[in-house]
């Protein structure tokens, strides 16, 4: 056996053990398309960065806009231009009237 064919076996084997690639379009204002996307071990730990990245535009949005436009969203594509998930910024944030435990 040689070496090339070693290095060659190898990246066969590399290519089976990638993990998945999902890119993460924001749609607020206006589209900003991920052409990079990220590796994630599973959709579920995928739409966990995506739910953290929301809630930081969210609170960018509030920060620097005074609003929030709850149907402002996340969708999760797989490297097939698949949408399998979409996470809107209304579905994230909790807006509450009060603090817990305090009574009115």
């Amino acid at each position: 056996m040689l070496l090339t064919d070693i290095v060659v076996g190898f990246a066969d084997w590399a290519d089976t053990r990638s993990m998945p690639r999902y890119f993460f379009n924001i749609h607020n204002d206006t589209l900003t398309q991920d052409y990079e996307g990220r590796e994630f071990a599973s959709l579920d730990a995928a739409r966990e960065y995506a739910i953290s990245e929301t809630r930081i535009l969210a609170a960018e949005s509030v920060r620097e806009l005074g609003h929030l436009i709850l149907d402002h969203r996340i969708d999760i594509l797989t490297t097939g231009h698949e949408r399998v998930a979409t996470i809107r910024f209304g579905d994230v944030i909790k807006i509450k009237p009060h603090e817990i435990g305090r009574k009115s």
